[in-house]
């Protein structure tokens, strides 16, 4: 019987056509039998699907195609990946550097046993214990702010540590045009009033009357929708303080920590890193 992965790199995914290839090359590059990756696709419809089913065809991923919320996806991940230690959050459009192995040494070395958050430029990557996902309950069937819900449970228990480290990607969220940005906006104001967040009180401020208007339709709109939906409005407190991290040290190790935490990793990233494609 072959051994167990000790990682899981466990991926939702949805029609990232013009990235998912790199992407998950740059995952791959960086891996070796102590780990597995598990992708759940939204059955995509823009030719990534077929994409990802090329790399599982080879072995190099473990793929589920099926209809679901991100954070269903998420919970549907978790429970076909069988590693002891899950990296969630690491999503096919974003194209990453050579940092998973440094990150999981400087992870065991200080933050062993906790859930470690590191956010920057717009995204997120937690590493935690499976033992401990199981302990909270794991993801629940929410479209968006699925892992602010399940950080918010986390931080109860007193097992969460955000590190603002912003050098995971080389390249993030190539999507653009309205219809997107819109689509995103909705999903965040939806996914904030099933957990229990007013999204007025997370989003910024539109800079302009045009944008006000719009967000304040997306904003009804997912108000409206919200109420067919099942609410998870538990740990508002913690959910708040999550959502707006970026204006305080909230759940943050002491400095004395943080800065040794990023030596570890930058010192051992820079002995083992190669350029990726679009460095050479």
């Amino acid at each position: 019987m072959a051994d167990l992965p000790l990682y899981s790199i466990c991926i939702t995914h949805y029609n990232n056509l013009p990235t998912v290839r790199e992407s998950l090359e740059s995952i791959l590059g960086q891996i070796d039998e102590r780990f597995e990756v598990v992708v759940v696709d939204n059955l995509s419809s823009d030719g990534s699907r077929e994409i990802l089913q090329h790399f599982a065809a080879k072995g190099l991923v473990k793929l589920d195609e099926r209809h679901c919320s991100r954070g269903r996806g998420r919970q549907i991940a978790f429970e076909e990946s069988s590693g002891d230690y899950i990296l969630s959050g690491v999503d096919l459009d974003d194209v990453f550097r050579p940092v998973f192995k440094p990150l999981l040494e400087a992870y065991h070395r200080f933050f062993e046993g906790k859930c470690l958050l590191m956010s920057g430029r717009g995204e997120a990557i937690t590493i935690l214990p499976r033992a401990l996902v199981e302990r909270v309950g794991g993801w629940r069937d929410i479209p968006a702010g699925e892992d602010l819900d399940l950080w918010a449970r986390i931080a109860k228990e007193g097992e969460l540590v955000r590190v603002p480290y912003h050098r995971i990607q080389s390249k993030v969220n190539p999507h653009s045009g309205f219809a997107h940005r819109a689509r995103r906006s909705f999903d965040r104001a939806l996914g904030c009033y099933v957990i229990g967040l007013n999204p007025r009180q997370i989003e910024p401020e539109a800079p302009t009357i045009p944008r006000k208007i719009v967000r304040l339709v997306l904003i009804s709109s997912a108000y409206l929708a919200h109420l067919y939906h099942r609410k998870y409005k538990d740990n508002t407190d913690y959910k708040f303080r999550l959502a707006t991290i970026s204006k305080s040290n909230a759940f943050g190790p002491s400095d004395e920590i943080r800065e040794a935490f990023f030596k570890y990793v930058d010192e051992r990233g820079s002995r083992s890193a190669a350029p990726s494609a679009s460095e050479r």
